[in-house]
């Protein structure tokens, strides 16, 4: 086999455009992995961990739970996204807080209780305090009826002239007294 210069020379220009085409796709190949890896590597760090959908909607079983009683809370007793069932106590609050309102409802309680027992004393009084009020008052229409009668008395005694003025007077007084408490009553 023999080689020509022309044959050489015919070669080199379909070397080259070989090399070339090589050392291309070799740059193409290795910017493509440098773009994958680089792609991979901010997927591993940050996009896995962000949440999105395509649609705005996110199907899950999401309970809302709340307290029956208000307070600091002490202790959790389950984790993120831990399964519970139906009843179970998922926080502990703090007992200082919500035994000082039970102790203030107690003694709210006792507090009424006392001015309820002093309401139907009140009550079981009034029949009394009625009785008390009527015999005054029955007590000053007696006492008036005599007042007045003692001074319709002391008036004709003195037109006749066998009484003093000063009985009179105190039988006047007397008068007006009985009327007043007659008012008050």
């Amino acid at each position: 086999m023999s080689f020509n210069l022309s044959d050489v020379a015919a070669l080199a220009p379909v070397r080259r455009r070989r090399v070339l085409r090589v050392f291309v796709y070799g740059l193409i190949i290795v910017a493509l992995l440098i773009a994958v890896a680089l792609f991979g590597w901010q997927w591993w760090s940050v996009e896995r961990f962000r949440e999105s959908t395509d649609n705005a909607y996110i199907r899950s079983e999401i309970t809302p739970i709340s307290n029956k009683i208000q307070g600091y809370v002490e202790a959790v007793l389950v984790t993120d996204n831990q399964h519970v069932d139906k009843g179970a106590t998922l926080i502990v609050i703090q007992a200082e807080e919500y035994e000082a309102r039970i102790d203030q409802a107690r003694a709210e309680l006792a507090t009424s209780s006392t001015e309820l027992e002093i309401l139907a004393s009140r009550r079981a009084l009034q029949p009394s305090v009625i009785a008390q009020v009527e015999a005054e008052q029955t007590f000053a229409e007696a006492e008036l009826t005599r007042a007045e009668q003692a001074l319709e008395r002391s008036e004709s005694l003195i037109e006749g002239g066998i009484t003093t003025r000063a009985r009179y007077d105190d039988a006047v007084a007397n008068a007006r007294k009985a009327r007043a408490a007659k008012r008050r009553c």
